[in-house]
């Protein structure tokens, strides 16, 4: 029986990646503030607060009358069919006023330092374990009302993409290659709006920057080499090179056991195994799947591990026999593979 089995994600949790990381806090105290007549509602996250995968959200309210918002955010996508990972961070702000009273008299605006009316910013590290090139694109935009005011920035060494309410976006893409050290983006936003009597008045602001390392070429080769001695059948492994899109792959051959007979095949991330009747079976499981022997007792499986990967796991099989007596089981010599990009 032959079965193509791709490495599921449980495993890639013990592979060895290249690590890209986004850090961020804010730069200033990060903040908005409503106001509506004498009612008003004003909150901010204060300066050099963690952002973190939660995010950091800060909103002001005031029932009927106007609402102000403002959001730093980090996100990790990746692509599985590109072979790329995407980091992004980014800063938005949202405010709005709204009313049908021809008395209204409402604001509402950003606030920085000291809670005081203006920009606040945030401060993101982009960083890698390892050289890694890639794009790195800055996207700013603003927009207000008549009246209102908006502004967003991204500043990156010397240079420094900005826009206003008013003015088209802007994006750009730059070349270039994270390191240790790390990549510093300093955004700022900011955003304002009045309303006296009644209508609406609004205003918005975002800043994004994002970093997408160059995909993979695909290619990469894996070794694999006998683990612990097996108590009956015997599991072969041979490895194949990957190029282009595809990753390395193993083909796992099995012989020697029971013919149309239930199997497990076990995956392990550091091989290590308890002795259970004379047979040896992996101490941590990190995956299994089943398979049925065929006529002659024999499985073909072909492993097909991710390309731009470096990864260790270990392999080996268990065979099972149903009995009026209970169930038994013969396991295989182990397998210790390692796959390298």
């Amino acid at each position: 029986m032959k079965l193509l089995l791709p490495i599921t994600s449980a495993l890639l949790l013990t592979s060895a990646l290249s690590a890209q990381t986004v850090t961020g806090k804010t730069a200033t105290d990060f903040g908005n503030a409503v106001k509506a007549g004498t009612n008003s509602d004003a909150n901010a996250a204060k300066k050099d607060t963690a952002i973190d995968a939660k995010g950091v959200f800060v909103n002001s309210m005031i029932m009927g009358a106007g609402h102000a918002g403002s959001a730093a955010t980090i996100r990790k996508f990746d692509d599985r069919f590109r072979r790329t990972t995407t980091w992004t961070a980014s800063v938005s702000d949202r405010g709005n006023l709204g009313s049908r009273d021809s008395n209204n008299d409402s604001s509402a605006n950003t606030t920085g330092d000291g809670a005081a009316a203006g920009a606040h910013g945030c401060e993101f590290v982009f960083a890698a374990d390892t050289d890694t090139k890639g794009k790195l694109t800055i996207h700013v935009a603003a927009g207000a009302s008549t009246g209102g005011s908006a502004t967003a920035s991204v500043k990156i060494g010397d240079k420094t993409y900005a826009v206003k309410a008013g003015e088209k976006p802007m994006l750009v893409s730059v070349d270039v290659t994270l390191t240790k050290a790390g990549l510093t983006a300093s955004v700022a936003t900011s955003g304002a709006c009045a309303l006296k009597g009644a209508g609406f008045a609004s205003y918005g602001a975002t800043a994004t920057v994002s970093f997408t390392g160059e995909p993979s070429s695909g290619g990469g080769k894996c070794t694999v080499t006998d683990g612990a001695k097996g108590c009956g059948p015997t599991l072969k492994g041979t490895a194949s090179a990957g190029s282009g899109f595809f990753g390395p792959s193993v083909k796992l051959e099995l012989s020697g056991a029971d013919k149309n007979a239930i199997g497990l095949l076990l995956y392990s991330p550091d091989g290590k195994t308890l002795d259970i009747g004379g047979c040896p079976l992996f101490s941590t499981i990190a995956h299994a799947a089943a398979f049925i022997t065929d006529d002659t007792g024999a499985a073909t499986h072909t492993l097909r591990f991710p390309s731009g990967r470096d990864i260790t796991i270990s392999v080996g099989e268990v065979i099972l026999s149903f009995t009026t007596s209970g169930v038994t089981f013969k396991a295989t010599n182990t397998l210790d593979i390692v796959c390298t990009k």
